[in-house]
C-alpha cells in the first residue's frame, strides 16, 4: 500500500533534483555577472582611464624631449 504513485508525477525523482541544480546554478551565474557589471567594471573603467592618461603623459614628455 505504502508505494502508490500519483497521476502526473511520473518523473519526480533524478529529473527534478537536475532541473532544481540547474535553476540554482542559472540565479548564481546571473549574480555573478550582476555583480561584475555593478562593481568590478567601474573599478576597471577608472583603471583604463589612469593608465590611458599615464601613457598619454608620457608621450607628451618624450614629444618635448624630441622637440616634435
Amino acid at each position: 500500500m505504502g508505494s502508490r504513485r500519483r497521476p502526473g508525477r511520473r518523473f519526480a525523482g533524478k529529473g527534478q533534483s537536475t532541473l532544481e541544480y540547474f535553476l540554482v546554478m542559472i540565479v548564481v551565474i546571473a549574480a555573478v555577472v550582476a555583480a561584475a557589471n555593478a562593481w568590478i567594471k567601474p573599478a576597471v573603467d577608472q583603471m583604463l582611464a589612469e593608465s590611458s592618461e599615464v601613457i598619454r603623459d608620457s608621450a607628451t614628455k618624450v614629444r618635448v624631449k624630441l622637440g616634435l
